[in-house]
């Protein structure tokens, strides 16, 4: 609905945010974080944590509607000010799994907002955890401000007051804005490893879309012990390379095994907050990178896990980042079709990896996430988050690969213990 410009607009879609905003048009794309508690929490309880939730947090309190500044003739997309509360779920005796999958099946409407809703899991008894379930709508939150917001509302139960922010900016106008970047001084070790792919890259077909049709997508979810994670933590630096390359590794392992693919590519959300000075908030901050992988290389596995930090290290780059946010302002879509366009070519893959890093939450007992869909045949989507010293990842999907996550993990547990 295209009102007038109220004292409830918050401010205008940045660009990034129009385009996803224009390709869940027709394509859902929202995702959901879990939390396991060791306590019970009643619905009461989280209404009243969510509430205060939102006032920290002003996307988590939003719609998006149109506005018309006077004077203006074209509509402008804006977030706005909801008064609404973030919904509640019951799902007494089901799983965080089950919600999850069942929370991709229903779209998130933009207005009447919030963007975001929840479930509550009770506990099923003593010694049993309470589950919540976080699902955002893309347009107002990446994985890492989903996680934000999934702690602020553990603490928020747990008693701890929750400081009021401000409007998150759009990333492109941070970005913009940020301090000046040195880029002559990065590390370009285990570049030599890496593949040249830019040129193979361009000449891949797009992924092509699945009309959105609200089946159950599969979950499969596999977790490494305390000390699986704390060998990988050392090993990975040992070898000259991070978690998230041996991620990459561990996954190309996986579909050449269970697939006859002879390249695997890997689409990786790369944060900007430390682009734009390290902000904790709700929103997107956000841009993509692709790591590739053949199975031709005739390397070991850290080997691969090297090349593969090595396209990483190049994307990370602060200007590279830049760049990518900046570049995409410029040529933002103004349709549906455009929009679907660019993501398509943006994250053709053949398993995309959010990575959200460690995340302390005393008052947890588990975190799961992120679960998503983005309408694309064959996606497979792994989250990845580590809490309490211990990696965990979940698949997403409608085209299973059986046991993709367990062969991930014993990857994983198989490569720290190499000599």
């Amino acid at each position: 609905m295209t009102t007038p410009t109220t004292d409830r607009d918050l401010r205008p879609l940045g660009a990034f945010e129009r385009t996803i905003d224009l390709y869940a048009q027709r394509n859902p794309v929202q995702f959901s974080v879990a939390v396991q508690l060791a306590r019970d929490v009643t619905e009461s309880d989280l209404a009243a944590a969510l509430e205060r939730l939102q006032e920290a947090h002003p996307l988590v309190a939003a719609e998006i509607g149109q506005s018309v500044a006077e004077g203006e003739e074209q509509s402008t997309q804006v977030f706005r000010r909801s008064d609404r509360p973030i919904p509640i779920r019951l799902a007494r005796g089901s799983t965080w799994q089950h919600e999850a999958a069942v929370e991709q099946t229903i779209p998130i409407r933009t207005t009447p907002g919030p963007l975001v809703r929840s479930v509550l899991i009770p506990a099923a008894g003593a010694g049993s955890s309470t589950g919540i379930l976080l699902t955002f709508a893309h347009q107002i939150a990446d994985g890492r401000g989903a996680l934000i917001a999934v702690a602020d509302l553990a603490a928020s139960l747990g008693g701890t007051r929750l400081s009021r922010g401000p409007v998150p900016e759009p990333q492109e106008q941070l970005v913009a804005v940020g301090p000046p970047i040195d880029d002559t001084a990065s590390d370009t070790h285990g570049a030599d490893l890496a593949v040249e792919n830019t040129s193979e890259q361009s000449q891949t077909p797009a992924g092509r879309l699945r009309p959105f049709d609200g089946d159950l997508p599969t979950l499969q979810a596999a977790e490494l012990t305390t000390e699986q994670t704390r060998l990988l933590v050392r090993r990975a630096r040992e070898e000259s390379c991070t978690v998230q390359a041996a991620l990459c590794a561990a996954a190309a392992a996986a579909l050449f095994a269970q697939t006859e693919l002879s390249r695997v590519r890997i689409n990786v959300p790369i944060d900007l907050r430390s682009v734009i000075d390290g902000h904790r908030d709700v929103g997107i901050r956000f841009i993509g990178a692709t790591v590739t992988l053949d199975r031709g290389l005739g390397i070991s596995f850290w080997e691969a896990a090297r090349a593969a930090a090595g396209q990483l290290q190049s994307a990370r780059r602060p200007q590279a980042l830049r760049a990518a946010a900046l570049g995409l302002a410029q040529v933002a879509p103004t349709t549906p079709a455009e929009a679907e366009a660019a993501m398509l070519a943006a994250t053709t893959a053949d398993i995309e990896i959010t990575n959200l890093g460690v995340v302390e939450m005393d008052q947890a007992t588990a975190v799961w996430g992120p679960t998503m869909t983005t309408q694309v045949e064959n996606e497979q989507i792994l989250g990845v988050v580590t809490h309490g010293d211990a990696l965990r990842m979940v698949n997403t999907t409608r085209a299973p690969i059986e046991g993709l996550t367990t062969h991930i993990s014993r990857a994983l547990a198989s490569a720290v213990s190499e000599d």
